[in-house]
């Protein structure tokens, strides 16, 4: 798996290094970097023989109070578990399909 934050990176280094398509250097140059307003971050989601996936990464509450220098005990945070995901990330596709 290989997971691209927004960069910088010249689109055809991106289409070379990755093998991605125009549309998916697009997402990746374009890719809303987080911040409070938003609440998210933008990623593509590299998947071995399956394709790339755009998604958004969001803080839990746990992540959001350490990136603001809050930092609370273990029994305080929440630490519901969504399904089978850890009790403090929470990742969600963000629409599309894999274009490999």
């Amino acid at each position: 798996m290989t997971l691209l934050h927004r960069v910088d990176e010249e689109a055809e280094k991106l289409a070379e290094w990755f093998g991605l398509s125009e549309r998916e250097v697009n997402w990746v140059r374009t890719a809303k970097a987080g911040n409070d307003e938003d609440g998210f971050s933008e990623a593509l989601l590299g998947i071995d023989e399956e394709g790339w996936f755009p998604l958004r990464v969001r803080a839990s509450p746990y992540e959001q109070q350490v990136l603001d220098g809050k930092v609370m005990g273990e029994d305080e945070a929440d630490s519901e578990p969504d399904g089978d995901q850890h009790p403090n990330v929470r990742l969600s596709l963000d629409g599309g399909e894999g274009s490999r």
